[in-house]
């Protein structure tokens, strides 16, 4: 009976953890500036994402304007419930804008 090189295991004449003819693992070596993303996603996320935050301050800031105009032109608000808040805009608009601010901050 002939083994022909061959281990009772049934492996060829290696043994162990071989690594291939360099010596080194089979892993992939990437550069260190290596991603897999690309860069115009990347910007293109970070500008929308700028302009939702932009549009988010616009909104919180045209409601405190609204809200100041109305006040200093003498007309009391009435808050009573919560539906005059939702259908007074300019709370309307400081509510909805900061939401979208917060939001957008957290992202940025």
């Amino acid at each position: 009976m002939s083994f022909s090189g061959r281990h009772r295991s049934g492996r060829s004449g290696r043994s162990g953890n071989h690594r291939g003819r360099s010596g080194r693992s089979g892993r992939r070596r990437f550069p260190s500036d290596f991603t897999y993303i690309s860069g115009w996603v990347k910007y293109t996320m970070f500008f929308f994402n700028l302009m939702f935050w932009l549009f988010g301050g616009l909104l919180v800031g045209v409601g405190c304007y609204a809200v100041w105009d109305k006040w200093s032109s003498g007309e009391g608000f009435k808050l009573e419930n919560v539906f005059d808040i939702i259908f007074n805009l300019a709370f309307l608009m400081i509510i909805v804008g900061g939401i979208v601010f917060i939001v957008s901050v957290h992202t940025l």
